[in-house]
């Protein structure tokens, strides 16, 4: 009888053991903004998506181009979070290299290379330049950053946490680049629809 009783306690307490480890392996919302964003910059674009609208971040055709150039200098800090029922806010401090500026510079480059463009000089290979110069543009190490506080908004979508891809949040992820529906980043550069 003491076997069986012993046995028992074990199974219960084992049963009460995997209980709270499955529970406990459901993220926080704290949790799931930290996987996103890693996710994100990492280039990881099918982990992004289960916590995010990741092509509405990086247009689909370009997932491992400019705009994940972009999301590699991507650094962030949780500083609060709060939770009511199924939704959730993280505050969270984001920076990222400062792409207004780049875009700037990127623009007169653009500008200088048209005009001094010659009869050699094909289509092909101006989108070519053009592609290398934003590439170098944002890989420069001396790039200046930009940090903005966002209060990143989530869902709770069964048992995972969903984060609204606003555009105060596309903007701080992407430095500043306005990403709107007027503009995509594409093989070449960034354009305006």
């Amino acid at each position: 009888m003491k076997k069986l009783g012993s046995i028992m306690l074990v199974f219960v307490l084992m049963f009460s053991l995997v209980g709270c480890g499955a529970s406990s392996m459901k993220e926080t919302p704290e949790q799931a903004v930290k996987s996103a964003l890693d996710a994100v910059k990492g280039g990881d674009s099918e982990k992004s998506s289960t916590y995010l609208d990741y092509n509405k971040l990086i247009k689909k055709s370009n997932q491992n181009a400019k705009g994940g150039l972009i999301l590699r200098k991507l650094e962030y800090k949780v500083i609060s979070s709060s939770t009511s029922g199924n939704t959730a806010t993280v505050e969270t401090k984001i920076t990222n290299i400062d792409m207004n500026k780049i875009m700037s510079e990127y623009i007169g480059q653009v500008l200088n290379m048209a005009f001094a463009k010659n009869k050699d000089t094909t289509d092909t290979t101006s989108k070519d330049k053009m592609g290398t110069m934003l590439e170098d543009l944002i890989n420069r190490t001396d790039n200046k950053t930009v940090t903005k506080t966002v209060k990143i908004k989530l869902t709770k979508d069964k048992n995972d946490w969903k984060i609204n891809l606003d555009d105060e949040l596309k903007s701080a992820l992407l430095g500043g680049l306005k990403s709107s529906s007027t503009t995509a980043i594409t093989p070449s550069g960034v354009t305006s629809k």
